[in-house]
């Protein structure tokens, strides 16, 4: 059963936190750099890319720091209680954000972050969902998909609501008052 494979979580876990670096380190200094460009290109997320202005890289890495540790307690309960449900249902909604990610690259046409260690990490999740294919149905396993992504996305916006309170960027400059990206000529293009 999958819930007692500890090797398989932990390495999970692992990827995780190469998925979630990715993102801190990069997602700050990216979302300057084509933030009015997304605005312009997409409308509709307008309001995000403001939003995502505003978050500093302590506020990005409490977010994954709380979602790292909601893993590892979904991981302990699983193998505690042999209750594979948490943390397949989990693990499936980051297996969906990974393809996210690549429909994101796709659609913008360029870099984004957490696209390199999405695009290794996504190997890893086939294999571990092609082998929970012989234990569950797939009406099981999208059950468990559908119900770990909207656990995922309910705490994901209740953590951006409270980072937005409580961990800003302080920095009154407009971007127009930045320094000019000697790199913009050249986009970063997906590496797809």
């Amino acid at each position: 059963m999958i819930s007692s494979e500890t090797p398989v979580q932990l390495l999970f876990l692992l990827i995780f936190i190469l998925h979630e670096c990715e993102e801190i380190f990069t997602f700050r200094r990216w979302i300057r750099r084509n933030g009015a460009d997304l605005s312009h290109r997409f409308p509709f997320i307008q309001r995000f890319v403001l939003h995502a202005k505003k978050l500093s890289t302590t506020g990005f890495a409490l977010i994954a720091a709380e979602e790292f540790f909601l893993l590892v307690g979904a991981t302990l309960v699983s193998n505690q209680w042999d209750v594979a449900a948490v943390w397949l249902s989990l693990f499936l909604a980051f297996s969906f954000h990974l393809v996210v990610h690549v429909v994101q690259c796709l659609t913008v046409r360029r870099y984004i972050p957490g696209i390199v260690s999405a695009l290794i990490a996504i190997p890893f999740c086939t294999i571990v969902i092609t082998r929970t294919t012989d234990v569950y149905s797939t009406g099981t396993i999208l059950l468990y998909a559908v119900a770990g992504s909207v656990i995922a996305g309910i705490n994901l916006v209740l953590l951006h609501r409270w980072v937005t309170k409580h961990a800003t960027v302080h920095d009154n400059r407009s971007d127009t008052e930045q320094k000019p990206d000697p790199h913009k000529n050249s986009k970063n293009r997906c590496p797809l």
